[in-house]
């Protein structure tokens, strides 16, 4: 059967368009080339332009410049007598397509034909270009690949699947998942098998799981991704899976998880309007806040406005800057405060990883190293006032004892005597207690204080205490009353100890007591005795209430006195298990109490409860008046001095030759050098009430440069004497008083 040209012209249009197919030919002998069939669906495929049936110029431009010389020796005849095919590239309809010629030649009694197709196949290549780049990735990501048709039963998997799972490549399908199954750790591997069947049912479409499988002596990760394909039927499945090694990540999050849980702090993310994104932290690390509410919760929620404006201002701060922003804040939360330390740098899309740190303990710690500094410096300037005082306290009886000891000697009239007399026993029983309070604060210091207990009637005991202290009663103004409940009262206690606290109680009543009254008592309370004593003296102002029973504390400077009576009181108490406190309203008075417990037995009726005595003293601060006219060729000299028997010392001693007025504090001492005339020389204590002796110096300098001013003082360290002679003294003596130097600088600046 013979087929015409128009049938054969019409069978390839047909299959032009079907299979984008381009037939061609071309005559060897006239060099004629011809397009077969229609052209325009597969140039119009292409975006070119119809010309002439038989132009491909067109075409031909669109050709990548390597592969043209190439294609046109083909469609010349220009290729070895068996034929073949040649790929080819060029760009049409905007991006770059793959040609694929075939060709072969045909011997004719006419002369060589060259018979060709030209076919797009784009899909084709970059189909394999894309499983070649699959393939390459999959086999250097170490990714294994597994496909699976349930119904079939049959699969393949990819040498790296294999290998991954440690099972020999080239298995039969089935063997190779059995060998998959038992290298499964026995933990995971009921879970594997239970999401395999949900896929194989079609009852999941996803899945992606990490589980352990044993490789030998080793245990490896993996994970494995696999989806589900349906097709025309419910059973009609494939499913496509991915495997990967994964242990090395694992170890990775491991030693991560390691590090994270070893370190005493926790991490937070934040974004640029400071929400938290996300938390880390170890499971011991407990939190002022749950997860839950911190995790996506803004952080203004969380911190105070505070903290909050310094995190944001930090947080933009580190973005600008990219480098690390410190910070450190507190939290009040669960009744206390908590401190941190946030160390901030920038993280991943325009976040900042904050690392946050609990320095409580740290805050706390250096609190206490500068508590304990300040009281070591508190303490060490203490003692150290403690010792000048000491110097001044020892100093200032002894200044009495020797002196009128001396004068003693000299001394004819029995009375003067006996003044004499009385004088040296007051001074002597001051400086004893004062000697013995060091001691006792000695045993307090080294633990070593001793009680010695003992049965004794303390209703008489507190008679011969109050008794005592009623000689001690020198001010007319004030009236000591002793309130003694029982006319007998056995108690088991250290007898010296309990006599100790009544009377340092009293002798501190006595001190800053000016008018009125101070009463002292006792009484039965439960499990022991309550002492007291009550006065109308000064009271005690607020900010040095904190302080009263502290060591080396005087409420008074210028009272004599080591500071330390209160604070044997209270050490006392402590050892015998009691206590002691006080109320006081300034201005007022004051009451102080301890309790000490023992064994208490009263008998008999209770007697009088206020046995009122009055002690009737000379006034010693009646002074000499002073006349208009001065004793011939007698200097006048202004003693300055606070203390009554340093002051009486001095007028023994140069009463005989000189005119003496006495000033008992700084301030009338300035006052009687600015008002009374012919004063010659001032005799200047530097510690008295009102206003000491240096700053009244200083003040009788700025109207008087040329009046002798001699510091006369127990304090006797070489800086006191340079402070002294700095603001305006021109000589400096040292109690106890040397009647030899006295004389010498009064005769100097005489």
């Amino acid at each position: 059967m013979k087929i015409s040209d128009e049938y054969i012209e019409i069978f390839l249009s047909q299959a032009t368009e079907v299979g984008n197919i381009l037939f061609w030919r071309y005559f060897c002998g006239s060099a004629k080339f011809e397009i077969l069939g229609k052209r325009n669906y597969f140039f119009e495929e292409l975006q070119l332009p119809v010309r002439e049936k038989n132009d491909i110029s067109v075409y031909c431009c669109c050709i990548f410049p390597e592969d043209q010389q190439h294609f046109q020796d083909i469609v010349s005849g220009n290729f070895p007598e068996e034929g073949g095919d040649y790929t080819y590239r060029l760009y049409a309809a905007g991006e770059t397509r793959y040609h694929k010629c075939r060709y072969s030649r045909l011997k004719t009694e006419g002369g060589d034909i060259v018979l060709g197709t030209l076919a797009d196949e784009t899909y084709k290549v970059k189909s394999r270009e894309k499983e070649t780049l699959f393939e390459y990735i999959a086999k250097y990501s170490n990714i294994g690949i597994f496909s699976y048709a349930p119904v079939t039963g049959k699969g393949e998997m990819s040498e790296t699947w294999c290998e991954n799972f440690g099972i020999p490549f080239g298995l039969p399908f089935k063997e190779s998942m059995q060998e998959f199954m038992k290298h499964i750790h026995s933990e995971d591997r009921d879970r594997i098998k239970q999401v395999g069947l949900q896929l194989r049912r079609g009852e999941k479409i996803f899945m992606d799981e990490e589980f352990r499988i044993n490789t030998g002596d080793s245990v490896k990760w993996m994970r494995y991704i696999a989806i589900v394909r349906k097709y025309s039927g419910d059973n009609d499945l494939q499913i496509i899976g991915l495997n990967q090694d994964i242990t090395h990540i694992k170890k990775q999050e491991e030693r991560n998880q390691k590090i994270l849980e070893a370190l005493p702090d926790f991490i937070f993310i934040f974004d640029t309007n400071f929400f938290i994104c996300d938390l880390l932290k170890s499971a011991e690390i407990q939190l002022l806040h749950s997860l839950e509410e911190l995790v996506g919760a803004d952080g203004r929620t969380i911190f105070s406005e505070d903290v909050s404006a310094l995190y944001i201002e930090s947080i933009n701060q580190c973005l600008r800057s990219g480098k690390l922003i410190e910070i450190e804040y507190y939290l009040d939360a669960r009744g206390s405060r908590h401190y941190f330390q946030a160390r901030m740098v920038p993280f991943e899309n325009n976040k900042v990883l904050a690392l946050i740190h609990d320095i409580s303990d740290r805050v706390k710690y250096m609190q206490e190293l500068i508590d304990a500094k300040q009281k070591a410096e508190t303490a060490d300037k203490l003692k150290s006032a403690f010792l000048a005082n000491m110097s001044h306290e020892i100093r200032t009886p002894l200044n009495a004892i020797i002196g009128f000891s001396d004068l003693l000697m000299t001394a004819v009239e029995p009375e003067e005597k006996e003044e004499y007399i009385q004088i040296i026993n007051a001074n002597n029983d001051l400086l004893l207690k004062l000697i013995n309070d060091i001691l006792d604060l000695s045993r307090i210091e080294s633990g070593s204080m001793e009680l010695k207990y003992e049965e004794f009637d303390l209703a008489e005991y507190f008679n011969e205490i109050a008794s005592s202290m009623q000689q001690r009663m020198n001010n007319p103004n004030v009236r000591l009353l002793s309130v003694n409940p029982y006319t007998c009262c056995i108690v088991k206690l250290d007898k010296s100890r309990f006599a100790q606290i009544l009377t340092n109680y009293v002798t501190n009543a006595i001190k800053y007591t000016s008018k009125g009254f101070i009463e002292m008592g006792y009484g039965e309370v439960d499990g022991g005795i309550r002492l007291y004593v009550k006065d109308t003296g000064i009271g005690i102002a607020d900010d040095k209430k904190a302080k009263v029973f502290s060591r080396f504390e005087k409420l008074d400077e210028f009272a004599q006195g080591t500071g330390l009576g209160l604070s044997i009181c209270k050490a006392i108490a402590d050892v015998c298990g009691g206590g002691v406190g006080f109320e006081s309203e300034y201005g007022q008075g004051s009451v102080f109490w301890a309790i000490l417990p023992c064994s208490v037995s009263v008998t008999g009726d209770k007697g009088e409860k206020d046995n009122k005595q009055e002690s009737v003293i000379e006034d010693w601060t009646e002074r000499e008046v002073l006349t208009d006219v001065k004793s011939m060729n007698r200097k006048l000299i202004l003693v300055a001095e606070d203390i009554q028997s340093n002051y009486l010392l001095i007028s023994a001693s140069l009463q005989k030759d000189y005119d003496l007025i006495r000033a008992v504090n700084g301030k009338e001492a300035v006052e009687i050098v600015r008002t009374v005339p012919g004063i010659d020389l001032v005799l200047m204590d530097m510690k008295m009430p009102e206003t000491d002796g240096m700053t009244a110096t200083r003040e009788i300098r700025t109207f008087n440069k040329k009046l002798p001013i001699i510091a006369l003082t127990a304090y006797a360290f070489d800086t006191d004497k340079q402070a002294a002679l700095a603001a305006g003294c021109n000589d400096y003596l040292v109690k106890p008083i040397d009647k030899v130097k006295l004389r010498a600088v009064l005769q100097k600046y005489g």
